[in-house]
């Protein structure tokens, strides 16, 4: 029974369809000719339709399609703004905008309305290329822009280029470099105003190689300068807003002194000696194996050390906003500056050697090395296993942020001169108590002979000093014995400190030592109540240090090629020196 019904069912459901299929099937028969009927009546229609007119100017709107024995009546929205006349003619009032609209009606009394929006535009008297540039970069982007005068002008502007396989333009003044070549972009308004500018397109890096063709590119617009050369030369960049062209820098024979602000600086190599820095705001992001930067007094920069195994001099005679690390590299800071450079150390076992005082945030373990000067460097860390190693005779405050838990911890350096790059043990790593004498270290009485002193070991060996003198002895602490040290071996971190210090004072075995001066390798220092003046000659192996009493009397110290003599000229015979050192 139940099998009927459904029978039924889809019985009546198919019926259904092909009554359906059979009137769809009769529409499509008839739907061709009627197609074909609507398709041979045209209906009437402005010809050419206009978005902007003139004001002073006129346009004739003509009707296509145009049905004999019809009526054409035009109006417009707004006579103030535009008129229009009984054969359709529109004539520009003053600038706003209004709808031209024409009612048609046939001799059929069939109606249309048609309709055209109208700009009313008042005429520029001038047009002026606001951002023009002599030189690109191939596949550069840039917005020339343009100011039409008067203000109030609603003018519009048509760009063009001379060479469209060069130089893509877009609506607005906006362009794409394609290829090398030269091109002229010429922006002309409405009302017929012109202005052009020549632009050369260049290779993508915009590389140059010598003083006249970087000249001829700071400033131009290209967004990319490339100075490279393997000659020896020094580059002088004059002073200058070149904030929308980045510099790279391949030049491993060379000098530079900048005076101009960029948008970023890269070193990728430079002549081990100097950049020099003379502007306020460049970001540097170092890449050379070596390289030593010179932030004058006046200046400031921050500066990102980029590449694994770089050593990396900074010299801050005036403002570091910020030193980042992101490299395994070495990093030597020193300088005038008092103020302290905040670092942000992100690379494992970078090396950090500094005699200015340091803000250094940490999310990586480090080495710290902190010479005379930086004593107040300060530490952050996020965990305390990022305690950095520290070198010194000092105690470093360290910092560690866990969430919102905030502790602080001391670490005291680890003063060993004999191996200053080993670290020290215990303390979270970050370097551990001062050592107790070495049971193995050994103590002598060195005498010398016409000035020479001949040492049991290489003077880098020794560990402890001690100058006997008139029945009086002195212990050269360790600091000071670091620096003598790095006189000698014509360390030039060590130079470069004592040339930058001005200013710097310590007690010693009860008597107070003050080092005066200018910039530069000569200083007055002051021992208890007599002032000597010393002047480090930097001349290699053969450095010198020159001391002239207050009497006048002049000693110089240097040392023997094996570096196992001392030799000062002028020697009182009552002159020795305990020596200490590790057997």
């Amino acid at each position: 029974m139940i099998r009927r019904k459904y029978a039924a069912m889809v019985k009546a459901i198919f019926a259904r369809l092909l009554v359906m299929v059979m009137i769809v099937s009769s529409v499509i028969t008839v739907a061709p000719n009627t197609s074909a009927s609507a398709a041979t009546k045209k209906q009437p229609a402005i010809a050419k339709k206009v978005s902007s007119i003139l004001v002073g100017k006129s346009y004739d709107f003509n009707i296509k399609n145009w049905v004999k024995g019809s009526t054409y009546k035009w109006t417009t929205s707004n006579k103030k703004v535009a008129t229009i006349d009984k054969k359709g003619v529109v004539t520009g009032v003053k600038q706003g905008t209004v709808t031209i609209t024409c009612k048609v009606t046939t001799p059929q009394k069939e109606t249309y309305v048609l309709k055209n929006k109208v700009t009313i535009r008042q005429s520029a008297k001038s047009i002026k290329i606001n951002n023009k540039i002599t030189t690109v970069n191939v596949g550069q982007t840039y917005d020339l822009n343009r100011t039409i005068t008067p203000k109030t002008s609603l003018d519009t502007t048509t760009w063009t280029s001379s060479n469209s396989d060069i130089v893509k333009m877009g609506k607005w003044g906006e362009f794409t470099a394609l290829k090398e070549g030269k091109v002229t972009i010429t922006a002309k308004t409405l009302s017929g105003k012109t202005d052009k500018v020549t632009i050369q397109v260049i290779d993508k890096k915009g590389l140059v190689s010598n003083q006249k063709e970087l000249e001829a590119l700071l400033g131009s617009g290209a967004g990319l300068i490339t100075l490279k050369t393997d000659e020896e030369a020094v580059f002088t960049i004059p002073e200058g807003n070149y904030s929308k062209q980045t510099l790279v820098v391949d030049v491993p024979n060379a000098d530079i002194v900048n005076k101009g602000v960029f948008k970023a600086v890269e070193i990728k190599n430079i002549k081990a000696e100097t950049w020099t820095e003379q502007a306020v705001g460049n970001v540097f992001a170092i890449s050379a194996a070596n390289a030593r930067v010179i932030i004058d007094k006046g200046a400031s920069s921050s500066v990102e050390v980029k590449s694994d195994g770089s050593k990396i001099t900074l010299v801050n005679n005036g403002t570091v906003k910020e030193l980042t690390v992101d490299a395994k590299a070495e990093v030597t800071i020193s300088g005038t500056s008092k103020d302290a450079i905040p670092v942000n150390a992100k690379a494992a076992d970078a090396v950090i050697t500094t005699s200015i005082p340091l803000t250094v945030k940490s999310n990586e373990k480090v080495k710290l090395v902190i010479l005379p000067g930086a004593e107040k460097t300060t530490v952050t860390v996020e965990d305390e296993k990022f305690i950095p190693t520290v070198i010194g005779n000092v105690t470093i405050v360290i910092t560690i942020e866990k969430g919102d838990n905030v502790e602080t911890k001391q670490v005291i350096g680890t003063p060993d001169t004999a191996q200053p790059s080993t670290g020290g043990g215990g303390g979270g790593g970050g370097g551990g108590s001062i050592p107790t004498p070495n049971p193995s270290s050994k103590t002598v009485t060195v005498k010398h002979e016409n000035g020479k002193f001949t040492l049991p070991v290489k003077y880098t060996e020794l560990t402890k000093v001690v100058v006997n003198y008139n029945g009086e002895k002195y212990t050269i602490g360790s600091d000071i014995l670091t620096m003598l040290k790095g006189f000698l071996s014509n360390s030039r971190t060590t130079i470069d400190l004592w040339n930058s210090v001005e200013s710097y004072s310590k007690t010693y075995e009860g008597k107070q030592v003050t080092i005066n001066g200018p910039v530069g390798p000569t200083k007055d220092v002051t021992f208890g109540d007599k002032t000597y003046s010393v002047e480090v000659k930097d001349a290699g192996d053969n450095t010198t240090i020159v001391v002239t009493t207050p009497s006048g009397t002049v000693y110089r110290l240097n040392k023997s090629a094996d570096n196992k003599s001392l030799i000062i000229s002028n020697a009182p015979d009552s002159l020795t020196f305990d020596v200490t050192y590790l057997q």
